[in-house]
Protein backbone atom coordinates (compact mmCIF):
# COMPACT_ATOMS: atom_id res chain seq x y z
CA UNK A 1 0.00 0.00 0.00
CA UNK A 2 1.90 3.00 -1.29
CA UNK A 3 0.79 6.05 0.69
CA UNK A 4 3.04 8.62 -0.99
CA UNK A 5 3.53 9.17 -4.71
CA UNK A 6 6.77 11.16 -4.94
CA UNK A 7 6.06 12.12 -8.55
CA UNK A 8 2.88 13.84 -7.37
CA UNK A 9 4.81 15.67 -4.62
CA UNK A 10 7.41 16.83 -7.16
CA UNK A 11 4.63 18.07 -9.47
CA UNK A 12 3.18 20.11 -6.57
CA UNK A 13 6.62 21.58 -5.83
CA UNK A 14 7.15 22.29 -9.54
CA UNK A 15 3.79 24.06 -9.65
CA UNK A 16 4.79 26.31 -6.75
CA UNK A 17 8.15 27.10 -8.38
CA UNK A 18 6.52 27.70 -11.78
CA UNK A 19 3.88 30.05 -10.35
CA UNK A 20 6.59 31.86 -8.40
CA UNK A 21 8.75 32.30 -11.52
CA UNK A 22 5.81 33.62 -13.56
CA UNK A 23 4.77 36.04 -10.78
CA UNK A 24 8.37 37.22 -10.39
CA UNK A 25 8.78 37.73 -14.14
CA UNK A 26 5.56 39.74 -14.32
CA UNK A 27 6.62 41.94 -11.39
CA UNK A 28 10.07 42.39 -12.97
CA UNK A 29 8.59 43.42 -16.33
CA UNK A 30 6.03 45.77 -14.77
CA UNK A 31 8.63 47.32 -12.49
CA UNK A 32 11.20 47.48 -15.29
CA UNK A 33 13.81 45.72 -13.17
CA UNK A 34 14.59 42.19 -14.32
CA UNK A 35 17.90 42.32 -12.45
CA UNK A 36 16.03 41.70 -9.17
CA UNK A 37 14.31 38.63 -10.63
CA UNK A 38 16.06 36.18 -8.25
CA UNK A 39 15.21 38.08 -5.11
CA UNK A 40 11.61 38.64 -6.13
CA UNK A 41 11.30 34.97 -7.09
CA UNK A 42 12.60 33.93 -3.67
CA UNK A 43 9.90 36.04 -2.01
CA UNK A 44 7.21 34.59 -4.27
CA UNK A 45 8.44 31.01 -3.71
CA UNK A 46 8.12 31.63 0.00
CA UNK A 47 4.68 33.30 -0.18
CA UNK A 48 3.13 30.98 -2.78
CA UNK A 49 4.71 27.96 -1.12
CA UNK A 50 3.25 28.81 2.29
CA UNK A 51 -0.18 29.54 0.81
CA UNK A 52 -0.09 26.32 -1.23
CA UNK A 53 1.00 24.18 1.73
CA UNK A 54 -1.53 25.63 4.13
CA UNK A 55 -4.41 25.42 1.66
CA UNK A 56 -3.39 21.94 0.52
CA UNK A 57 -3.18 20.49 4.02
CA UNK A 58 -6.22 22.38 5.29
CA UNK A 59 -8.64 21.74 2.44
CA UNK A 60 -6.83 19.45 -0.01
CA UNK A 61 -8.39 21.52 -2.79
CA UNK A 62 -6.09 19.93 -5.37
CA UNK A 63 -6.24 16.33 -4.26
CA UNK A 64 -9.95 16.10 -3.37
CA UNK A 65 -10.89 16.40 -7.03
CA UNK A 66 -8.26 13.88 -8.08
CA UNK A 67 -9.32 11.42 -5.37
CA UNK A 68 -12.99 11.67 -6.37
CA UNK A 69 -12.15 11.12 -10.06
CA UNK A 70 -10.02 8.10 -9.16
CA UNK A 71 -12.83 6.72 -6.99
CA UNK A 72 -15.46 7.19 -9.69
CA UNK A 73 -13.24 5.58 -12.34
CA UNK A 74 -12.10 2.57 -10.30
CA UNK A 75 -15.07 1.87 -8.03
CA UNK A 76 -17.18 0.10 -10.65
CA UNK A 77 -14.24 -1.43 -12.49
CA UNK A 78 -13.16 -3.17 -9.28
CA UNK A 79 -16.74 -4.29 -8.47
CA UNK A 80 -17.29 -2.29 -5.29
CA UNK A 81 -21.08 -2.35 -5.24
CA UNK A 82 -22.70 -2.10 -1.80
CA UNK A 83 -19.83 -0.61 0.10
CA UNK A 84 -19.56 1.89 2.91
CA UNK A 85 -17.54 4.91 1.84
CA UNK A 86 -15.91 7.34 4.23
CA UNK A 87 -14.27 10.55 3.01
CA UNK A 88 -11.92 12.35 5.36
CA UNK A 89 -9.49 15.20 4.84
CA UNK A 90 -6.67 12.78 3.98
CA UNK A 91 -8.31 9.75 2.38
CA UNK A 92 -11.28 8.02 0.87
CA UNK A 93 -11.90 4.58 2.31
CA UNK A 94 -14.35 2.05 0.88
CA UNK A 95 -15.29 -1.04 2.85
CA UNK A 96 -17.04 -3.83 0.97
CA UNK A 97 -18.26 -6.16 3.71
CA UNK A 98 -19.74 -8.68 1.26
CA UNK A 99 -16.43 -9.39 -0.48
CA UNK A 100 -14.14 -8.62 2.47
CA UNK A 101 -12.17 -5.94 0.64
CA UNK A 102 -11.03 -2.42 1.33
CA UNK A 103 -10.43 0.28 -1.24
CA UNK A 104 -8.23 3.17 -0.24
CA UNK A 105 -7.13 6.44 -1.84
CA UNK A 106 -4.62 8.50 0.12
CA UNK A 107 -4.25 12.26 -0.46
CA UNK A 108 -0.52 12.05 -1.19
CA UNK A 109 -1.20 9.40 -3.86
CA UNK A 110 -4.57 10.59 -5.21
CA UNK A 111 -4.51 8.76 -8.54
CA UNK A 112 -4.04 5.28 -7.07
CA UNK A 113 -7.01 3.26 -5.83
CA UNK A 114 -5.50 0.54 -3.65
CA UNK A 115 -7.52 -2.58 -2.87
CA UNK A 116 -6.60 -5.05 -0.16
CA UNK A 117 -8.22 -8.03 1.47
CA UNK A 118 -9.56 -7.19 4.91
CA UNK A 119 -8.12 -10.44 6.29
CA UNK A 120 -4.65 -8.90 5.95
CA UNK A 121 -5.32 -5.80 8.06
CA UNK A 122 -4.36 -5.56 11.72
CA UNK A 123 -4.33 -3.05 14.58
CA UNK A 124 -7.91 -1.92 14.03
CA UNK A 125 -9.01 0.64 16.60
CA UNK A 126 -10.63 3.99 17.14
CA UNK A 127 -9.07 6.61 19.38
CA UNK A 128 -8.34 10.30 19.85
CA UNK A 129 -5.23 12.32 20.60
CA UNK A 130 -5.46 13.69 24.11
CA UNK A 131 -4.91 17.37 24.59
CA UNK A 132 -4.48 19.60 27.61
CA UNK A 133 -7.26 19.67 30.19
CA UNK A 134 -8.78 16.47 28.80
CA UNK A 135 -9.79 17.83 25.41
CA UNK A 136 -8.95 16.79 21.87
CA UNK A 137 -8.59 18.17 18.39
CA UNK A 138 -8.14 14.85 16.54
CA UNK A 139 -10.39 11.76 16.54
CA UNK A 140 -9.65 8.84 14.21
CA UNK A 141 -9.95 5.17 13.40
CA UNK A 142 -7.00 3.22 12.12
CA UNK A 143 -5.82 -0.05 10.65
CA UNK A 144 -2.46 -1.40 9.59
CA UNK A 145 -1.61 -3.17 6.35
CA UNK A 146 1.83 -4.66 5.71
CA UNK A 147 3.21 -2.80 8.70
CA UNK A 148 1.96 0.62 7.55
CA UNK A 149 -0.49 2.30 9.89
CA UNK A 150 -3.35 4.13 8.19
CA UNK A 151 -5.13 6.71 10.36
CA UNK A 152 -8.39 8.10 9.01
CA UNK A 153 -9.61 11.14 10.96
CA UNK A 154 -13.27 11.64 11.72
CA UNK A 155 -12.60 15.00 13.39
CA UNK A 156 -9.78 17.53 13.13
CA UNK A 157 -9.65 21.06 14.43
CA UNK A 158 -7.15 23.78 15.23
CA UNK A 159 -9.05 24.42 18.44
CA UNK A 160 -9.29 22.14 21.46
CA UNK A 161 -12.75 20.62 22.05
CA UNK A 162 -14.14 19.00 25.17
CA UNK A 163 -14.67 15.25 24.96
CA UNK A 164 -18.30 15.91 25.89
CA UNK A 165 -18.90 18.34 23.00
CA UNK A 166 -21.37 17.31 20.32
CA UNK A 167 -18.71 17.45 17.58
CA UNK A 168 -16.29 15.15 19.39
CA UNK A 169 -19.03 12.74 20.52
CA UNK A 170 -20.26 12.43 16.92
CA UNK A 171 -16.69 11.92 15.66
CA UNK A 172 -16.04 9.23 18.27
CA UNK A 173 -19.25 7.48 17.29
CA UNK A 174 -18.21 7.52 13.61
CA UNK A 175 -14.73 6.26 14.46
CA UNK A 176 -16.16 3.43 16.56
CA UNK A 177 -18.65 2.52 13.83
CA UNK A 178 -15.97 2.31 11.14
CA UNK A 179 -13.58 0.37 13.40
CA UNK A 180 -16.39 -2.15 14.09
CA UNK A 181 -17.16 -2.33 10.36
CA UNK A 182 -13.50 -3.05 9.63
CA UNK A 183 -13.52 -5.82 12.27
CA UNK A 184 -16.69 -7.36 10.79
CA UNK A 185 -15.27 -7.15 7.27
CA UNK A 186 -12.03 -8.76 8.42
CA UNK A 187 -14.01 -11.56 10.08
CA UNK A 188 -16.09 -12.12 6.93
CA UNK A 189 -12.98 -12.27 4.75
CA UNK A 190 -11.34 -15.07 6.74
Amino acid sequence: MKKVNWSYILILIGGVLGLSAIASLIIGIIGGNLAGFGGVMFVFVFIIGIVALVSHFESNFITNGLMKKTLKKDEQALSFQNSSTFTSNNAILMIDEATGRLGYIYYLNPTKFVTVSAKNITEIKSDYIKGPLGGTRYVYFQFAYEGKCIKVPTFTSRNMYSLKSAEVMEAMSKADTYAELLERTKGAAQ
